[in-house]
């Protein structure tokens, strides 16, 4: 329906340059993540999308569990009028997806810091499962 809804021209993906394909969703088990331009009529459309998905399906969009992120040049009042159309009532700018942030800004770095310390710390369980089993081998 979102594919749709983009190749008619009544919803906007995003995309990462010009002349790139535009995305407008990521779905991965009971998870979604929309990605579309905000403004009123990308979120009149995509609320009609997910009421036609909510009744064809029997499922129902639990919006306690569902927030926005915008991009830092959305003009706050294009936040307030999208989130409004499709009664959403938290931005996060922390959001994670599938256990990344969905919003990196520029300090990469200090984004995948806890990422590079979980690999440290993998990497230390084994040069410490290495040694001890090792050192069993010179005393056997």
């Amino acid at each position: 329906m979102l594919n749709d809804a983009e190749m008619d021209g009544r919803i906007q993906g995003v995309s990462i340059c010009a002349g790139a394909p535009s995305i407008t969703h990521l779905l991965f088990a009971d998870d979604s993540l929309l990605l579309l331009k905000a403004n009123g009529e990308n979120a009149q459309h995509l609320r009609h999308v997910l009421q036609i998905y909510e009744t064809c399906s029997g499922q129902k969009i639990n919006k306690e569990k569902s927030s926005s992120v915008f991009s830092r040049n959305t003009k706050s009042q294009a936040r307030r009028n999208f989130m409004e159309i499709l009664d959403l009532s938290q931005e996060s700018m922390n959001a994670q997806y599938l256990g990344l942030l969905v919003y990196m800004g520029k300090s990469k770095a200090s984004v995948f810091a806890y990422l590079k310390e979980r690999v440290w710390k993998r990497i230390q369980g084994w040069n410490e499962k290495n040694a001890i089993q090792s050192w069993q081998r010179n005393i056997d």
